[in-house]
């Protein structure tokens, strides 16, 4: 027979285990190829033998500390070649090895190799929600990054965050921190700068050629921010925030992109290399105080001031500076 496996349901803890015979019809109820484990084994003809194994360990006192699972499974054709491999973990920390629900970090990894297409890909992902959080990642669900590692025959690329989703923390909803950097092929283009200082410049945004939508390289950038929200005593309040950050990208357009006007042959930057980088501050404040008395009621500002500063670079060949 041939098998591939499924995985129908989590992992069990070792006390849920107990054997078939516990039942007088547990075979006759059982269907075919259902294990122990929740694993379920279904017919495959293109596969001469499959497995996986899964190790559980965790700290002392109930794995309070930190617990976790890897699982290691591979595929063999029916001539003894390899099919795929995988490696499939998850690590918890700060909750208990048979209440998982609740992590206050949960960290997955899965690589797998698909021998049959070549394709190496590797997914790792790091979720934070500590004390309710006043440690949380930035992205969707507490997502605190990823990192994505990819090769196949027609593309590859790393990338430790991107500008869309990057890889950061928020600290007590006042401080935040977020970074990306991207190595390979067909990288996506960089962010905007912050809504805070699109809204006092309104500059021409770094983009690319329609034709030139993705390219070659590496590209890196950082950004923080700190505002405090709205701070109340009575009869004033106030506000203040402030951040910066930076974005660099060294692609490789190929030989045959030039700017309109140059000699035949003539290609941008150093033999198709070409840089784009921008930099960015701002601050913002606002103070006032609430007035309620016969003549007026209601908030009134007494200081409010934004103020935001831009650099953007392109360099070499052509090469120019605005700010």
């Amino acid at each position: 027979a041939w098998y591939h496996m499924r995985r129908t349901s989590e992992l069990p803890s070792a006390a849920s285990l107990h054997d078939t015979s516990d039942s007088e019809d547990a075979t006759e109820e059982a269907p075919p190829g259902l294990t122990l484990s929740g694993v379920t084994y279904v017919p495959d003809q293109s596969v001469g033998l499959g497995f996986r194994a899964t190790v559980i360990f965790g700290s002392t006192g109930n794995g309070q500390a930190y617990n976790a699972d890897v699982t290691f499974g591979a595929q063999i054709s029916e001539t003894g070649g390899l099919i795929s491999m995988y490696l499939d973990g998850n690590g918890y920390f700060m909750c208990e090895v048979n209440d998982r629900s609740n992590p206050q970090i949960h960290a997955r990894v899965y690589i797998e190799y698909n021998d049959v297409d070549k394709v190496f890909d590797g997914l790792f992902t790091v979720t934070v929600n500590v004390a309710g959080g006043l440690l949380k990642g930035v992205n969707p669900g507490n997502n605190a990054g990823s990192v994505h590692i990819h090769a196949d025959p027609e593309e590859w690329y790393i990338h430790v965050g991107t500008p869309s989703s990057p890889v950061g923390l928020d600290v007590l909803g006042m401080f935040r921190m977020e970074s990306y950097l991207m190595v390979g092929e067909n990288l996506p283009p960089p962010p905007d700068p912050p809504a805070n200082v699109m809204s006092i410049i309104t500059p021409t945004t770094i983009v690319r050629h329609p034709g030139l939508d993705s390219a070659d390289g590496f590209a890196f950038g950082s950004r923080v921010g700190f505002d405090t929200g709205r701070l109340g005593l009575p009869p004033f309040y106030a506000r203040l925030n402030m951040g910066m950050g930076f974005d660099i990208a060294l692609l490789n357009y190929g030989p045959d992109v030039f700017c309109e006007g140059a000699p035949p042959g003539s290609t941008i930057g150093i033999d198709g290399w070409y840089a784009n980088g921008q930099m960015y501050a701002y601050i913002g404040m606002d103070i006032g105080i609430y007035v309620d008395i016969w003549v007026a009621s209601g908030e009134f500002s007494i200081i409010n001031a934004n103020m935001a500063a831009l650099l953007q670079v392109g360099a070499p060949n052509p090469s120019w500076i605005q700010g």
